[in-house]
């Protein structure tokens, strides 16, 4: 956490202006495509994409021993699994909420069963950058992203790990330009979406397509070994978090299921190891199968969700008093005379996350509440939540997180940036 608090540091002017504004009636929409560029550009710096930010290293590296042409090709197929991959999800997300579902960005990670499908997947990742797997090249490859000679087919599949991965993260520039694409015809949308996607694979495909830029990348040795061993780290430990955020979504079993299912997995990846070596491979093979079958199995039911509701009643945390969000208890204290902050998060949002690490636990900012009587209210999205839904849509957002500051006789809020620094919350309440 503290290196990610760091680098939100780093980047407090970038959207730090805070606005009354959220109608995108008078936006035009080159300068939303622009937006939504430099959006998907500023996310590759976001925490979420750093479990695959070493697999993209690793296949940078790898393609400085290629020519120029298979780069190209590398860079284009890499960026493909991007767009394709957010031009799928805005394909769903419209659809749903066409349907009447008060989805957004991030809302597949409102699934257990997505959540634990992606705990597998990096597990199996990180056994494969480790070294552990040895079962057969053609998945090797596929397991541990680093493709085939011309890595075609590793690009393609890094892109789309890497648009799964940003969706915990929200960088600036984006909530206005998915917001605007939300309000859009299904065309528009879908091309702020793709710019989106471009922005991400935008450092990869510059690299790829300009010989200079390839040229400073260090050449490839035994030393690269060492360093894939190393980057496994990173993705055990998403795996890790994934649980805890598991255990936020689910009360029941589902986070000690799943640890049995990594389990299995790891029995079956021995098995297979073990089978290329011995006599009777087939029966150790069908061995193999039943234990993965055994970690399909325990995973949550695709349409299993245990809603899990903000509590009823005030909650007192880092000596600040927080309501849970509703309409009546906004209502209660909008338009009088005292200062109205609202909070809307997710737990599997690392941006909310950071930005309560960095900024709203920060006591400055606590002893700034306090002295100005905020009500502080918080509304929790992790397992969806329609009146939550509602209260982004109003506001033009198709995700987490919005920060929302009500003045004393205001009825219209001051919307905060969504990276946020004591500074700018301090700022906006002495405003």
């Amino acid at each position: 956490m503290l290196i990610f608090s760091l680098l939100f540091h780093a980047l407090p002017s970038v959207g730090a202006e805070v606005t009354s504004a959220y109608s995108y009636a008078g936006l035009n929409f080159f300068y939303v495509l622009v937006l939504a560029v430099a959006g998907g550009l500023i996310l590759n710096l976001m925490p979420c994409v750093l479990p695959v930010l070493s697999i993209k290293v690793l296949s940078l590296i790898k393609h400085g021993e290629y020519n120029s042409l298979t780069r190209k090709f590398n860079g284009l197929a890499y960026t493909a699994g991007i767009i394709i991959s957010f031009l799928v999800f805005a394909g769903t997300l419209l659809g749903l909420r066409a349907s009447g579902e008060a989805a957004g960005w991030g809302f597949q990670l409102q699934s257990p069963w997505f959540v634990a499908t992606l705990i597998y997947l990096f597990y199996i990742m990180g056994l494969g950058l480790s070294g552990f797997v040895e079962i057969g090249a053609s998945l090797a490859n596929v397991v541990s992203f680093t493709g085939n000679r011309s890595g075609m087919a590793g690009s393609f599949l890094n892109g789309i790990l890497a648009s799964v991965v940003a969706t915990p993260c929200t960088a600036p520039f984006m909530g206005t330009a998915m917001g605007y694409a939300m309000s859009q015809p299904t065309a528009s949308a879908l091309l702020v979406f793709a710019a989106l996607g471009l922005g991400l694979a935008s450092p990869f495909l510059i690299i790829a397509f300009i010989p200079a830029l390839a040229r400073l990348l260090p050449r490839p040795g035994h030393w690269m070994e060492t360093l894939k061993q190393f980057f496994a780290f990173p993705l055990y430990l998403t795996s890790i978090w994934l649980l805890w955020v598991l255990n936020q979504l689910s009360r029941n079993n589902s986070v000690f299921l799943v640890l049995a299912g990594l389990v299995m997995i790891t029995f079956a990846l021995w098995l297979l190891r073990l089978g290329r070596r011995g006599k009777r491979p087939y029966f150790v093979y069908t061995l193999a199968f039943i234990a993965l079958l055994g970690a399909v199995l325990v995973l949550p039911a695709p349409g299993e969700t245990e809603i899990r509701r903000s509590p009823t009643m005030e909650s007192r945390t880092d000596n600040q008093t927080r309501l849970p969000y509703s309409e009546q208890i906004l209502q209660r204290f909008v338009g009088k005379d005292r200062i109205v902050f609202v909070n809307l998060t997710a737990d599997w949002c690392i941006t909310c996350k950071v930005n309560e690490h960095v900024a709203i636990n920060d006591q400055r900012v606590i002893t700034a509440f306090k002295e100005k009587n905020v009500v502080y209210i918080i509304g929790d999205w992790t397992n969806g939540d329609e009146n939550i839904g509602r209260m982004l849509e109003r506001f033009g957002r198709s995700g987490v997180p919005l920060y929302l500051l009500y003045l004393p006789g205001k009825t219209d809020p001051i919307i905060l940036p969504q990276i946020l620094t004591p500074e700018i919350l301090i700022r906006a309440l002495e405003s």
